[in-house]
């Protein structure tokens, strides 16, 4: 029992000697992640964010009421500032933000409150509690519940592409880890709990030193992706000029480099702004796929040499679904159409035939010249009608130069409240009060389409909010010998109506970039669409809310990292290290207090 006392007082010592509120200061590192992050995004206040947070820890008795809560409402309202952007598309899309900003808030004070057991309780090393359990939280909240990793704080330093390469080691979560390893060490630095200039000293080194050694290792990395370049900056069009420019080899490589004359993809990404409105009018999905079809009309008039265009999700379904259909004469009606089953099964039947024509039809757009090559990759429902009851599909169909449907990738990763509401199934009432139903079916497995001798991999909305799904993506189609040459994002953002949750959404997709070193192509209705390479560097970007085109020039990139082979496994294992190391720290230690 002495020994646990005597660790109580090595952490009484607050910062600067006075004593605030869990609230106060727990509302303090909100603001500083909420400054930090978009659409302020001033991300040197991420290096702050965790201060508040770890001065309550540091605290042996909490002052006030009810702490827990205090912490958990301070974080609460930053969540709910965080993702307003996500209820304007229908008013019953409020409950679904509130639902979503009151789970999240839980993480910040079950971080406290673990780390705050461990030092307090058994006596371990601030400097390795705090980074640990840190990551072991943002792991659980990117897993649990289908996963939510947005928001992180490794985030805010997305466009420090000279910080953020240990990514590829550990995902967003080590760029996280790191942030609170420099946090933790700056305050036992600036507020030590040991007098000593030689423990101060220590901390002060090991903040420095964990900034040099990513810095260091990014360095490397770049350096090495640069010796073998696998996406070349080609041009962009705007609403303003229409004006595109597109050399077809890597301009900056050498006269006689090999890079000049690699095999490269060449890759349009199409953008239109049109915000997502649930008012029940069915010719708004018309009007998106005419808004795409004359887009890139005009575009694939100047441009003759694309190997592929890419429009966003849902632009090419038109109120005509793609279908999987055996026999229409087999179907079933569902629930309320029984007494009308043969015009059930002739209304099917005549949109089956439909498809075929409007995918022929666009890729004659597509192709202007009869000689053209170019592929298309867009977004469409697939309902398939082989299965009882039938499955409705978020999908990324591609459609060859002859107007055939060559290939289908199915959504793995519904979004909550987006496209399905948790227990709708066994509660059908929750399914007639929203404006999705009871939602969509959720796919099965990765695809890669192959165009021109490379892979594509798409993915689906904020599938590329998921580190995990991705890398998941990525290795299974390496293991299958299709090894994703660029990885493509296909998204309707127009759900959140030009907010910050459009930044958020490409920030991710940075991120997948490093993790998995490979290009990321991203086509968004209302934006942001973009193109980023395999070190996370942003090689072009479209404005949000205005139409745009961009051409991007991809050649072969395949280099498999320690994230794509492990996982969050890694990164897990090096903190449960931590954790014993700082518990075998705690041991060592206690006899030495009792003799004090």
């Amino acid at each position: 029992m002495k020994s646990t006392d005597v660790r109580h007082r090595e952490h009484a010592i607050d910062p600067g000697g006075w004593r605030a509120t869990p609230g106060i200061l727990a509302l303090c590192s909100s603001i500083a992640l909420a400054i930090s992050l978009p659409p302020l995004h001033f991300s040197a206040a991420i290096w702050i964010a965790p201060l508040g947070w770890l001065t309550i820890i540091r605290t042996p008795g909490l002052a006030g009421k009810r702490p827990y809560l205090k912490i958990w409402a301070a974080n609460f309202a930053f969540w709910l500032v965080y993702l307003w952007g996500i209820r304007n598309a229908h008013i019953a899309l409020y409950a679904g933000w509130l639902a979503l900003a009151a789970y999240v808030a839980i993480y910040v004070p079950m971080f406290i409150g673990l780390t705050r057991y461990l030092v307090h309780r058994r006596g371990l090393p601030l400097l390795l509690a705090a980074p640990a359990i840190w990551v072991l939280t943002e792991i659980t909240r990117g897993h649990l519940f289908s996963g939510f990793a947005v928001g992180l704080l490794g985030h805010a330093l997305v466009e420090k592409t000279w910080l953020i390469q240990i990514a590829d080691l550990g995902g967003s979560y080590a760029v996280s880890g790191m942030i609170v390893v420099v946090a933790t060490a700056t305050l036992e630095f600036l507020f030590p709990v040991q007098r000593s200039t030689t423990a101060r000293g220590m901390f002060l080194a090991v903040a420095i030193a964990t900034v040099l050694a990513s810095l260091g290792y990014s360095a490397w990395t770049i350096g090495r992706l640069e010796q073998s370049p696998s996406i070349a900056a080609v041009g962009s069009r705007d609403e303003a000029s229409k004006s595109i420019s597109a050399p077809a080899a890597d301009p900056s490589a050498p006269e006689g480099d090999a890079d000049r004359s690699r095999p490269r993809l060449r890759i349009a990404l199409v953008q239109e702004s049109l915000d997502t409105v649930f008012d029940g009018d069915p010719e708004r999905s018309v009007e998106m796929f005419r808004k795409y079809r004359d887009a890139t009309r005009a575009l694939c008039e100047q441009e003759s040499e694309l190997d592929l265009v890419v429009w966003p999700e849902s632009a090419f379904t038109a109120n005509i679904p793609d279908q999987l259909l055996d026999d229409a004469a087999a179907l079933n009606p569902p629930p309320g159409f029984e007494d009308r089953r043969r015009e059930y099964q002739e209304f099917v039947k005549a949109r089956n035939a439909e498809g075929p024509r409007k995918a022929a039809s666009v890729a004659r757009v597509v192709n202007p010249q009869e000689s053209g090559r170019a592929f298309l990759i867009a977004g469409s429902d697939t309902i398939d009608y082989r299965s009882e009851p039938y499955r409705i599909y978020n999908s990324a169909l591609l459609v060859n130069p002859q107007g055939e449907v060559a290939g289908r990738y199915f959504k793995q990763h519904p979004v909550m409240f987006g496209e399905y509401v948790p227990f709708a199934e066994q509660l059908p009432w929750l399914a007639r009060i929203t404006p999705i139903g009871a939602g969509i079916a959720a796919g099965k497995r990765a695809e890669a389409f192959s165009i021109q001798g490379f892979w594509v991999a798409p993915s689906i909305c904020f599938e590329s909010t998921v580190p995990h799904l991705i890398r998941r993506q990525v290795k299974q189609l390496v293991s299958e010998g299709k090894s994703p040459d660029v990885l493509i994002n296909l998204t309707n953002d127009g759900w959140f109506w030009g907010s910050s949750i459009l930044d958020m959404h490409f920030h991710c997709a940075v991120f997948r970039a490093v993790e998995n070193r490979r290009p990321v192509l991203i086509a968004a209705n209302t934006g942001i669409s973009g193109w980023i390479d395999a070190s996370g560097k942003v090689v072009a970007r479209a404005e949000r809310r205005r139409a745009a085109s961009i051409v991007a020039s991809i050649s072969p990139s395949r280099h498999e990292t320690v994230y794509t082979q492990l996982g969050d496994l890694g990164l897990i294992a090096v903190a449960f290290i931590a954790l014993v190391a700082g518990t075998c720290f705690a041991r060592y230690r206690a006899p030495a207090s009792v003799s004090r």
